[in-house]
């Protein structure tokens, strides 16, 4: 299992939720399984960390302490059990005046409210998948929501209820694709050009999708573009040469499947787009209207500045080769 974290520890992770030890038990590969196919999205510890070990602050102190080069959250959290466990420096551990006093991140999210779907059951799973992952603790959020009036007032009412926060709104009533989210994202970019921004959408209530639930893919992309978000925000706090990120930049430098980063400074700095007849043009703005090369994107699935000519390829397969629902 290619995936599963150097300092996973199956014990630790069976003794530590009652639920895997009374359902599993200290089985090591069904408990690695567990966390690739569900622990790793529901945000589950693996390992025996300090509750407020902040892996960060952790790189940041090994490099002044012994210039060691760490680069990731993985490879700090296998550093400090490995090396440093259980002493915890307290400059690695995040005090109460730390937490919540800065919201680094900008989401926006366009949804489509299709009477033809179960669309509130869609749009609370997928929201619920975000919210798991924690970042909302980091983040503000606006919603793009097209359909009608009363439907939305209800989809604006289960969002922040089910996010426990405030959601400033855009409402849609007429069918103009992706457009209306684009053209709020830029504005915010250029309202907010040192946050970073994320925009996904409700993929699924349309195209490719025969069922009236959500999609495999969808799954796919919302748990993997969200999937370990604070090593995302801090490729682009320490490289500058990031713009943009996403699951499979491609070599133009969009991202494939519109689930994206960006700084906002890059946003803003993109030419407006113009509403058409052509949906397509909302998929390729983040590329053609701004940079158009892939040498400013950074690759969720690669973890380094690439592309990818075929997001079906096996470069795709590695997104989440072992999630299952």
């Amino acid at each position: 299992m290619n995936n599963i974290p150097k300092a996973f520890d199956y014990l630790f992770y069976c003794s530590y939720y009652p639920d895997l030890n009374n359902i599993i038990g200290p089985n090591e590969e069904l408990l690695k399984k567990h966390y690739l196919n569900y622990g790793r999205f529901e945000g589950r510890k693996y390992c025996n960390l300090p509750n407020k070990f902040n892996w960060v602050n952790y790189i940041n102190y090994i490099k002044m302490k012994d210039n060691s080069i760490i680069d990731s959250k993985e490879e700090a959290i296998y550093h400090y059990i490995t090396f440093t466990a259980p002493n915890v420096p307290l400059e690695c551990l995040d005090s109460d005046s730390d937490l919540n006093t800065d919201k680094p991140i900008y989401i926006v999210y366009f949804c489509f409210l299709n009477k033809e779907k179960c669309w509130m059951s869609m749009i609370h799973d997928q929201l619920n998948d975000v919210k798991n992952t924690g970042i909302l603790n980091s983040s503000n959020f606006h919603a793009v929501i097209y359909g009608e009036h009363n439907d939305i007032i209800k989809a604006h009412t289960m969002m922040e209820t089910l996010i426990c926060q405030k959601i400033q709104i855009t409402p849609v009533y007429t069918n103009r694709y992706e457009f209306p989210a684009i053209i709020k994202i830029r504005e915010l970019a250029i309202e907010n050009p040192d946050k970073i921004f994320i925009y996904f959408h409700s993929k699924g209530m349309v195209n490719h999708n025969s069922s009236t639930y959500r999609t495999h893919l969808e799954r796919k992309l919302t748990l993997s573009t969200f999937l370990n978000w604070d090593e995302t925000l801090y490729k682009f706090n320490t490289n500058p040469n990031i713009q943009k990120a996403g699951l499979m930049p491609s070599p133009d430098g969009l991202i494939w499947f519109n689930f994206w980063w960006a700084r906002g400074l890059y946003i803003a700095s993109c030419e407006p787009i113009i509403e058409s007849d052509d949906r397509f043009a909302c998929e390729v703005w983040l590329g053609l209207s701004g940079s158009n090369t892939y040498n400013d994107c950074y690759s969720l699935i690669d973890k380094k500045i690439s592309f990818t000519n075929d997001p079906s390829s096996d470069c795709w397969n590695k997104t989440c080769c072992c999630y299952d629902y």
